[in-house]
Formats: structure tokens, C-alpha cells, sequence
């Protein structure tokens, strides 16, 4: 099975690396600022006013993600054309600053991603 099409992306996405989050985490994630915020288990300052970047801790371009699906499926190569235009992938969220830094998420809620 070979794709009849190229895979358009971005110019400036190629090489960005970009986080991807699983749902199991935000759930344990969501679940500990709870407990930490009814002071359950402790520290409610925390959390209190707190945001908290949520995602794994392998950090893929868009180019390794699709080589990632393309393999899982036995698609052999994708050919890739990369665009400064709206044609291109975009995958959400369009954050062209790369991945997300988790340590405080990591420090104050012990997260340890899926």
C-alpha cells in the first residue's frame, strides 16, 4: 500500500518538535490539582492559580508522527512537500515554538507521562 499523494506540511514545521498529550494524563493531572486543592493530600498552594503544561515526554516533528502512523499501517514512505502557504498541515495547536516545558507539572503534581 502506497499513498497516491504527497503529504503537504508547513516549511517552518518540519523540524519543530511538537508535544502530544494523552488522555489518561490530563486525567491524572485534573485528578491530583483536585486533591492538592482540597488539601487531601497537601499543598494547596501548589495548585491554587496555578496552569500546568500537560504532555509526554517524546517531543516528534510532524515528519517523525507521520513516519510513526505511515509504519503502524505498512505505508512504506511518505513523500513529503513542504509549503509557506495555508495548503500545508497544521496540525492543533499550530504552536511553532515547539514542545511544551512540563517540569512544573512534573515537580508539583508528579506527573510521570503514559
Amino acid at each position: 500500500v502506497a499513498l497516491t499523494m504527497p503529504l503537504h506540511l508547513h516549511e517552518n514545521m518540519t523540524q519543530t518538535e511538537m508535544s502530544l498529550t494523552f488522555t489518561h494524563d490530563i486525567a491524572f493531572a485534573v485528578h491530583r490539582v483536585v486533591e492538592k486543592g482540597l488539601n487531601v493530600t497537601c499543598c494547596p498552594g501548589d495548585v491554587r492559580g496555578e496552569a500546568f503544561n500537560i504532555a509526554a515526554e517524546e517531543t516528534p516533528t510532524q515528519r517523525d508522527l507521520y513516519n510513526t502512523v505511515a509504519e503502524a499501517v505498512g505505508v512504506p514512505y511518505i513523500e513529503t512537500v513542504t509549503h509557506n502557504s495555508s495548503k500545508a498541515v497544521k496540525l492543533y495547536p499550530d504552536s511553532t515554538r515547539g514542545a511544551l516545558v512540563v517540569t512544573k507539572a512534573y515537580n508539583h503534581l508528579n506527573l510521570r507521562p503514559t
